[in-house]
């Protein structure tokens, strides 16, 4: 169910993106009057446009997960040489990533003013990079609440409990998968190491066996098979 953004909301989240009223409008397709109204609680959003500013932030506003300065930084760095620009790639400054830590401040922000099982999985991802899986499970849980059935989120549910050193419970959610993408080797080799995790070691080697002969047929290079590998061998 999609939230229902108050005044201030709307105006704090304009001015976090860098926008002006009428280019927040223009993002819209409505008028820059009715934005106006929404900022000052003179009309509240219809259900579509309610939908419209929720895509909107989720497509413009965590595509790059900076501030507008960062933005406008990167599109200085990032644009096309003129025709007397003479400065080689070396002269150019870079912008750095945004580190993942301050991602996650964001994003949580963003998802504090709009709970949104795609913000929530994005959540998931970014605190499985930073080696917090009780967090990631936290936020993947809400995600499966609206989306009990998604294979990519169930994916990363498998992927927490996997970290977690929870490999029983990972085993039904990627047995699960594996029913839905018979021949995804990725699956089949994590479902290889859950099964290894659990001390079912011969089922493990045999997934594993499937999931190198299914990339080797596809011409895949895969380096978290052979980590798992490496894994067993110890």
């Amino acid at each position: 169910m999609l939230k229902s953004f108050k005044p201030e909301e709307i105006l704090e989240m304009r001015k976090r993106l860098g926008l002006s009223q009428q280019e927040l409008a223009d993002k819209l397709s409505v008028s820059q009057q009715l934005v106006s109204y929404w900022e000052t609680g003179q009309r509240s959003l219809k259900k579509e446009h309610q939908a419209l500013l929720a895509e909107f932030i989720l497509a413009e506003g965590l595509r790059s997960l900076g501030t507008a300065d960062e933005r406008k930084k990167e599109r200085k760095t990032t644009a096309k040489p003129g025709k007397f620009d003479t400065a080689t790639p070396a002269d150019k400054q870079t912008v750095p990533d945004i580190p993942v830590e301050k991602k996650l401040d964001q994003l949580l922000d963003v998802i504090s003013l709009y709970p949104n099982p795609t913000l929530h999985a994005q959540a998931a991802n970014l605190f499985l990079k930073n080696g917090k899986p009780d967090e990631a499970l936290d936020h993947i849980n809400e995600t499966l609440k609206a989306r009990p059935d998604s294979p990519p989120y169930l994916k990363i549910q498998a992927r927490c409990f996997l970290m977690k050193g929870e490999d029983n419970l990972a085993v039904p959610i990627l047995e699960q998968l594996l029913s839905l993408r018979p021949y995804d080797s990725n699956i089949i080799a994590r479902l290889a190491q859950a099964y290894h995790g659990a001390g079912e070691t011969a089922t493990a080697k045999e997934l594993l066996v499937e999931a190198i002969n299914l990339s080797l047929e596809r011409g895949h290079k895969n380096r978290f098979l052979a980590s798992i590998l490496c894994d067993m061998n110890e």
